[in-house]
């Protein structure tokens, strides 16, 4: 049995090493007296794959696998990559307590061990106004899109974050996104007493502003939270779920 690499994986190794030793050496100084990754190499590593490495191709990765990311850590050194299981705001919860270990002193190492454990603890779900754009991706039938349409259904769509992140239709909410909003920060704050009270993101795809002040309303019928933090989903999550998307991201106990 074979346990090297395979042609794919040398070349890629070979890539992102021509890569570091022509772009990344030579400004080592620059980056680490000003503390900040230059743009133009931020740029450099995108468009060799280096961002969300191991996210899929379908929500704007470069859809490796783990080995070729493994691989590419090696290559650059001092580099630890974590699937945040999620998406999003979720992924914010993490990059923001990530922040945090940093201020502390953490070593690298152990920062990535701790937002493996913390994945676990992210909430992270959405409500869909319409399915017109999940149909024109491919991610429904036209005649599901019509039914839900037809009976003003709007779905939430729960990203589970016990089995990898994968996304799943949860409850099926029906009627004017008002009435479904309240019912829906109900469902997802009501009763709990394993809240994580530091902050919660509201982030949705240009929803209108009383939709978002809605649900901060609602927010705090449920919680205490430190922080209500209105987001705009990124441009791969608004192109799939379209307009008027929402959802609440929180994390657990």
């Amino acid at each position: 049995m074979d346990f090297g690499w395979n042609e794919e994986q040398r070349l890629w190794r070979q890539s992102v090493r021509d890569f570091a030793q022509a772009e990344i050496a030579p400004r080592v100084s620059e980056i680490d007296s000003q503390e900040r990754i230059p743009p133009e190499i931020v740029r450099g590593m995108a468009r060799l794959g280096l961002l969300a490495p191991v996210c899929s191709e379908e929500y704007g990765g470069a859809g490796m696998d783990w080995t070729m990311a493994a691989i590419a850590a090696e290559e650059l050194g001092h580099i630890y990559p974590v699937d945040s299981a999620s998406l999003s705001s979720g992924s914010g919860h993490l990059v923001v307590r990530a922040a945090e270990m940093i201020a502390a002193g953490m070593p690298a190492k152990e920062i990535a061990d701790e937002l493996v454990r913390l994945r676990e603890k992210v909430s992270a779900s959405f409500i869909l106004d319409t399915l017109e754009f999940m149909r024109a991706g491919g991610r429904c039938s036209a005649v599901t899109a019509f039914g839900a349409n037809l009976l003003k259904l709007k779905p939430a769509i729960n990203v589970d974050r016990f089995d990898g992140g994968k996304m799943g239709v949860g409850k099926k909410y029906r009627g004017a996104m008002g009435k479904v909003l309240t019912e829906y920060v109900r469902d997802q704050l009501a009763g709990r007493d394993d809240l994580m009270l530091d902050r919660i993101f509201i982030t949705h795809t240009g929803s209108p502003d009383e939709d978002v002040e809605l649900v901060r309303g609602e927010i705090k019928k449920y919680a205490n939270f430190k922080e209500i933090i209105p987001t705009i989903a990124s441009g791969t999550i608004s192109s799939h779920a379209g307009p008027r998307t929402l959802g609440v991201l929180f994390m657990v106990q």
